[in-house]
């Protein structure tokens, strides 16, 4: 199949979203087979039950199809069957392969989980579960035992690597615990991942994320509102993450991290046209259930920053964190105090 697949990409000169997608798929299809193999299980294909778009190459789950098609999996399934199934694939309405995209194999355990009413989903890594901070930064960075979804959904946002967003709404929706461990080293911690929120202490920070490679576009007061939003709107189409728009009467400042060739070429083409862009920035996020309950802990946190050069304060709807603008030089000093001064010291000294 693989063969048939590479040769008519070879003749025709190119290819198409959807051969990629059914070239992807071969690989992941073998590994299952093997892995079905190894543990004496049955293999299903997960293109059997996971429904999606035909966004090929990031196609989005179609949760009603998927849950109807996943009945006879969940019968068999609760008579004790064990089966071992494809990640990052599904399959259109019509049988065409589909991928999910970044994230996509945690995300179709998550859904696969939610849609088989499973009361605990497991995702098996190379990292001892959620760490409180970048151990590359931080020594003493420390595993979370136990987090709310909240607290997932904001590291995912900020940058925790172990997380992907979109393998984290099946645990919104559904309810079940979601388990990051680590496959190396069996008898580590893990991270428990539950719907309804830990106890924590008021202003209690879990951990401190961050995001580089920010670009900042400053536009006047003069501009409105509708032509940052328009940039916003042309930079996201090209596959740029937008972190914040902070709108005042002196102008308007828009955070975006150009992620693909597409967005570069549309922030330089900004720039190009004299508007103010700036890299070389970064986010920085301070994150915890405890900012919830005690919401002036925030402004108290923000005094560790001292004399830092601050770009702008992000807020949106999540009140499980903090987020703000820093230069990238200055991660290296600022993530160890932050983490010494918001997490280790204020879970010692609540």
């Amino acid at each position: 199949r693989l063969d048939q697949l590479l040769t008519g990409m070879a003749m025709l000169g190119e290819t198409t979203p959807r051969g990629r997608d059914a070239a992807l798929a071969v690989g992941e299809t073998l590994s299952a087979h093997l892995a079905a193999a190894c543990f004496q299980g049955a293999f299903r294909d997960v293109r059997e039950v996971l429904r999606t778009d035909d966004r090929f190459g990031k196609a989005r789950p179609q949760l009603d199809a998927l849950r109807a098609a996943a009945v006879p999996w969940r019968e068999a399934l609760a008579d004790g069957a064990l089966w071992l199934t494809q990640g990052f694939l599904g399959a259109t309405a019509e049988g065409h392969t589909t991928t999910l995209g970044r994230g996509g194999s945690d995300t179709s355990a998550t859904l696969l989980g939610e849609a088989l009413g499973a009361e605990e989903v497991q995702i098996w890594t190379d990292v001892d579960g959620v760490l409180s901070a970048d151990p590359s930064l931080v020594s003493e960075a420390r595993p979370i035992p136990q987090m709310s979804l909240g607290e997932a959904e904001a590291l995912s946002a900020f940058g925790a690597k172990v997380l992907h967003a979109d393998s984290l709404a099946p645990v919104g929706r559904a309810g079940f615990r979601l388990v990051v461990a680590n496959t190396l080293r069996l008898g580590a911690s893990r991270t428990e991942i539950l719907s309804a929120p830990p106890l924590r202490a008021g202003g209690e920070v879990t951990s401190v994320a961050y995001k580089e490679g920010i670009s900042l576009l400053r536009f006047p007061a003069s501009a409105g509102l509708d032509v940052p939003l328009d940039a916003a709107r042309r930079l996201e189409e090209a596959g740029a993450l937008r972190f914040g728009l902070i709108a005042s009467p002196a102008g308007t400042l828009l955070a975006v991290r150009p992620d693909t060739p597409a967005a570069a070429k549309v922030l330089e083409a900004l720039a190009a046209s004299g508007l103010p862009c700036e890299s070389g920035w970064a986010v920085v996020a301070l994150v915890g259930e405890g900012l919830r309950t005690d919401p002036l802990a925030a402004l108290r946190h923000l005094a560790a920053l001292g004399q830092e050069p601050i770009g702008g304060l992000l807020t949106g709807s999540s009140t499980v964190s903090i987020a703000f603008l820093v230069p990238e030089s200055r991660l290296g000093d600022l993530i160890p105090r932050l983490h010494g001064r918001c997490v280790i010291r204020g879970q010692e000294h609540p």
